[in-house]
């Protein structure tokens, strides 16, 4: 696997500033950590096909977030008790070395998991990984009596007041997601503590990706299957936060608004928190399989816990940013067009007011971002957007292909970040993420609507 390919790309048949894999199929980030003096990422990997396949660990690191170097594959299904998968986890450091623990799988013929257990792998340089000769370090006979072997995975380690503790995503046979808790003094000897909540998660039929930072009160996870439309998110899949010192499995709430999001992990580099999230979504088709990579990640967002509410915004990108369009005027006159592929874009006004702000557009194909200043939302549509991508949902807005994100306040300040295939909404803390398959050369970007006091700016990102 080469070292020098860099994810601020010139080529028009990749994304330009987001994390995706050197060729193949990526899914879940794995393993988010600043490690010396650098960020990791690692992430669920199949370099051999646009498809699923047996999980590897890719690895890339960065320096500021937004360009990242490949390094080596850092982990491949090739022990017994690994075989068919080296599933999602999480990583922690120990003094100078870093340790990776892990979802080991083995199938038996007929594909069905036969073991779900979890591992441990290390490195002294962050870029070679052994894997540790006690695993797995928590092992099927370690589940408790009543919880599924089949759905045991996606570990979260982390250290609290000495000691070592992990959490797993797991399943109560006939019933719906638990997280497991598991504590140990050195990360080999593990011992079960706790069901974390003694029930079911609400929701849907399976939790995943068990995420938390203690220091914030924050805890992140996935639902499978959704089947409680409470959870206020039209996706079959759906990523959940809950805040507080005693949060409850009814107290989780949808991350992201949008079509593309799941699989969000955190971590910090001492200073800020962040996240990145796998921006893809199970069961849909995903047109970039024709340029030969599938799947990618969302832009790392700097996180803040604030009167019990996960506000996000992306990253620092000023380092990218090349030509400045600036657009300000007491009320839109027809309309304002500018062109981009790839920007930033921020939309402020003084009040909320109906507007329609098209992009990617050529000749009568644009992704589309409206107010409905009625029902206080954005709305979100990729129905026009050229290549369609479409999932299993079944409910009108997504047969429309369109999303909604609600608002609370009456000034209108709209961040967009917009990639060759994505696009990233941020209003008021909250996001909607998506992503889009224009036609090539698609750079129209309009602006009309009944807008008072407003100020367009548009910062062209730099891909070369």
């Amino acid at each position: 696997m080469a070292t020098a390919t860099f994810n601020v790309s010139s080529d028009k048949t990749r994304q330009a500033f987001h994390l995706t894999g050197e060729r193949g199929w990526i899914n879940d980030p794995n393993g988010l950590i600043y490690y010396g003096g650098k960020y990791h990422a690692f992430y669920q990997y199949h370099p051999y096909s646009t498809q699923w396949g047996p999980m590897h660990w890719g690895h890339a690191e960065s320096k500021d977030l937004v360009k990242w170097k490949y390094l080596p594959i850092a982990l491949y299904p090739d022990k017994e008790y690994d075989k068919d998968g080296c599933f999602s986890g999480t990583a922690i450091t120990v003094g100078n070395r870093l340790y990776v623990m892990y979802t080991g799988v083995k199938a038996d013929g007929g594909g069905r998991a036969a073991h779900q257990v979890q591992c441990l792998a290390y490195s002294d340089d962050g870029i070679h990984f052994f894997k540790h000769e006690n695993n797995p370090v928590i092992k099927s006979e370690q589940i408790p009596d009543g919880y599924s072997p089949f759905d045991f995975r996606d570990p979260k380690v982390f250290e609290y007041n000495g000691s070592y503790y992990c959490m797993i995503a797991s399943r109560k046979i006939g019933g719906g997601g638990r997280f497991l808790v598991y504590k140990s003094d050195d990360l080999v000897n593990w011992t079960f503590r706790k069901d974390l909540f003694g029930s079911d998660i609400p929701g849907g039929d399976m939790t995943e990706c068990p995420d938390c930072s203690v220091k914030d009160n924050l805890m992140l996870c996935c639902m499978q299957f959704v089947n409680d439309g409470r959870l206020g998110n039209r996706n079959v899949h759906t990523a959940l936060y809950a805040t507080g010192k005693n949060i409850t499995q009814d107290d989780f709430t949808p991350i992201d608004y949008g079509f593309d999001f799941y699989a969000p992990q955190t971590f910090s580099d001492g200073k800020d928190l962040y996240m990145i999230a796998w921006m893809q979504m199970w069961d849909r088709n995903i047109p970039s399989v024709k340029f030969g990579w599938a799947g990618g990640m969302t832009l790392p967002r700097k996180l803040e816990v604030k009167d019990g509410k996960l506000l996000q915004k992306p990253c620092d990108l000023s380092a990218y940013c090349g030509r400045t369009d600036d657009i300000s005027r007491e009320s839109i006159d027809g309309a304002v067009r500018l062109s981009g592929e790839c920007y930033v874009l921020r939309l402020t006004a003084d009040k909320a007011a109906r507007f329609r702000l098209e992009m990617k557009k050529s000749e009568n194909k644009c992704v589309s971002l409206e107010l409905d200043p009625d029902r206080k939302e954005l709305v979100f549509s990729r129905a026009n957007s050229g290549e369609i991508i479409i999932g299993v949902e079944k409910d009108e807005d997504s047969l429309s292909f369109v999303r909604r994100m609600p608002l609370e306040n009456d000034n209108v300040d709209i961040t967009v970040i917009a990639d060759r295939f994505s696009v990233e909404i941020f209003a008021e803390g909250k996001t909607l993420s998506a992503t889009v398959c224009p036609p090539m050369g698609a750079d129209g970007i309009e602006l009309s609507g009944e807008l008072k006091n407003f100020r367009l700016v548009k910062n062209e990102l730099k891909s070369d």
